[in-house]
């Protein structure tokens, strides 16, 4: 079912968010998802959440529409509830939200913030240690006679080549050995 949402405190029937969605029923449960594991994009309606509790807010429907009408009919219930819940007043728009990087959600910018630990490091070398040794695989990834290939499709001169090389033969080598 496509169209605008509502969820609203029984408590303080004022606080009020408001939501459209292409799937609301899976909407609904994406928000007490997030809400029930700390999670909810809205500070507001997770501190709500966590004082009051879950059976304090009621999840209804507002208004089916087309997909094509979401964010015009969004935003006419934004302008006449005036939602104490919502981080954003107008219609589909998140920008300037930042989104903390603790909500397992990625932040706009991407995934910048998010680092291998020295273990997933090590564990990801030995992994592609261990393709390499499998001439098939070398084979298939492009290297000649069975070598890895350096850097497809950026112009590296020969020497550099050469360098790279050797400096993973003997990062091999020296892993093999301990």
């Amino acid at each position: 079912m496509t169209g605008i949402y509502k969820i609203q405190s029984i408590i303080k029937p004022e606080r009020v968010y408001i939501g459209s969605s292409v799937n609301i029923e899976r909407r609904f449960r994406r928000h007490l998802f997030d809400l029930r594991n700390g999670n909810g994009r809205s500070k507001k309606l997770q501190h709500h959440f966590e004082k009051y509790g879950e059976s304090d807010l009621r999840f209804s429907l507002l208004f089916e529409c087309e997909k094509d009408e979401l964010l015009l009919k969004e935003q006419k219930y934004i302008d006449i509830y005036n939602p104490w819940f919502n981080i954003c007043k107008k219609a589909g728009n998140s920008l300037g939200i930042r989104f903390k990087v603790t909500t397992g959600r990625p932040s706009p910018r991407g995934m910048s913030n998010k680092h291998h630990s020295d273990i997933s490091k090590h564990k990801m070398s030995i992994a592609m240690i261990k393709k390499w040794d499998d001439p098939e695989y070398r084979k298939k990834a492009g290297g000649k006679k069975g070598q890895p290939s350096c850097n497809k499709g950026k112009k590296l001169s020969d020497e550099t080549c050469k360098k790279k090389s050797e400096s993973m033969k003997k990062y091999y080598e020296n892993f093999k050995a301990s």
